[in-house]
């Protein structure tokens, strides 16, 4: 199993892409987190959570009117890429448990 978050084609530049390590491991679950659209115009920006929660609107939701924006008080976009990212991976797991590899 191989989890990432670097900027889209990083691993590939790498060597260490899902095609270049599928082709070893037909069995390999590979999960990608990104904080912005792989494909996308800004999907060479980082996304740190302060940064995405600014760019979605959440800050200007967040805080007293009179002082401005605030961030959320966790880090929301953190947590729950994390969470899809493990729904997503105990999915893929089962999956491939009762079908095998695809």
């Amino acid at each position: 199993m191989v989890v990432e978050n670097f900027r889209p084609g990083t691993l590939d530049r790498l060597g260490l892409g899902f095609e270049q390590l599928r082709a070893q491991n037909a069995r390999l679950i590979f999960a990608s987190v990104f904080g912005l659209r792989p494909d996308g115009a800004v999907s060479h920006r980082p996304a740190y959570d302060l940064i995405v929660q600014a760019m979605g609107g959440l800050m200007s939701v967040t805080g007293p009117a009179e002082v401005g924006n605030y961030k959320a008080g966790t880090s929301i976009g953190d947590i729950t890429g994390g969470l899809f990212a493990l729904a997503g991976i105990a999915s893929a797991l089962y999956h491939r448990e009762r079908t095998g590899p695809a």
